[in-house]
C-alpha cells in the first residue's frame, strides 16, 4: 500500500523530494499488458462507448512491440512526478487521530494510479491507504519475501481473461480477495494506531 496523509510541510515547494508516478520500468510494462489484455478481450461489464479514442488506439497496441513500449511512454510523459512528499512529518491533530479512507484500485491500475485522488483526499485531513491488490487484477504488483535471511521481490503480472475463461468466476474470485487485501489494510493501520509491531507487513512506498 501507499499512505497519504496530512502534513503542514509545503508539498508544492519540495519539489526535489517528489517520488515518480511510474517509478519502476515494470509498472510501465504493465500497463502496456494490461492495454493488450482488454484488446484481446473487452470486458463484457465495461461499455466501449464510454472510452474516447479506444478503436484508434486498439490498433496502436497491436502494432507496438512489447519491448518498444517503455520507450515510448517516456518520449511522450517524460518523468511524472506526484506532488507529495516522501516520509513528511504527519500533522497534529487536536483530537490525535486521522479519520482513515482505505483506497480500491480500478482494474489495470496500482496504488500510485490515482494519486491526485488519494493525496486531494488527504490535504482534507483524512490518512488515505491505497492498497495494491495482488490478485492478478493490477497492472502489476509486488511484494517481498525473506529467502536465506534476504529481501526478495515477487512480481505479480496483470492476469489476462482468456477467451473460453468464465469471465464473471474470475471477476468474483477477484472480487472477494480484494475485499480479504483492503481488510488487511485497514487491520495493519489500526494496529500501527495502536503502536502495535506489525510483523510480516512490508509497506511499498
Amino acid at each position: 500500500m501507499r499512505l497519504y496523509y496530512p502534513t503542514d510541510e509545503q508539498c508544492i515547494e519540495e519539489h526535489e523530494r517528489w517520488p515518480v508516478w511510474a517509478y519502476e520500468d515494470k509498472y510501465v510494462s504493465g500497463i502496456f499488458a494490461f492495454m493488450k489484455s482488454m484488446v484481446y478481450r473487452w470486458p463484457s461489464w465495461a461499455p466501449r462507448s464510454e472510452f474516447l479514442f479506444y478503436n484508434k488506439v486498439q490498433h496502436l497496441i497491436k502494432l507496438v512491440p512489447h519491448f518498444g513500449f517503455n520507450r515510448v511512454f517516456k518520449y511522450m510523459f517524460g518523468s511524472v512526478y506526484i506532488p507529495i512528499i516522501e516520509n513528511a512529518t504527519v500533522k497534529k491533530h487536536e483530537n490525535q487521530k486521522w479519520p482513515i479512507v482505505v483506497f480500491s484500485h480500478g482494474i489495470g491500475c496500482s496504488r500510485t494510479m490515482y494519486s491526485q485522488i488519494c493525496y486531494d483526499m488527504a490535504s482534507y485531513g483524512l490518512i488515505v491507504a491505497a492498497t495494491e491488490h495482488r490478485e492478478g487484477s493490477a497492472c502489476m504488483s509486488r511484494y517481498y519475501s525473506i529467502e536465506d535471511g534476504k529481501k526478495v521481490t515477487n512480481w505479480v503480472n496483470h492476469y489476462q481473461c482468456e477467451r473460453e475463461e468464465n469471465e464473471y468466476a474470475l471477476r468474483n474470485r477477484q472480487v472477494h480477495l480484494r475485499s480479504k487485501e483492503a481488510s488487511r489494510t485497514l487491520d495493519v493501520l489500526l494496529a500501527l494506531q495502536d503502536g502495535k509491531n506489525v510483523e510480516n507487513v512490508f509497506v511499498l512506498l
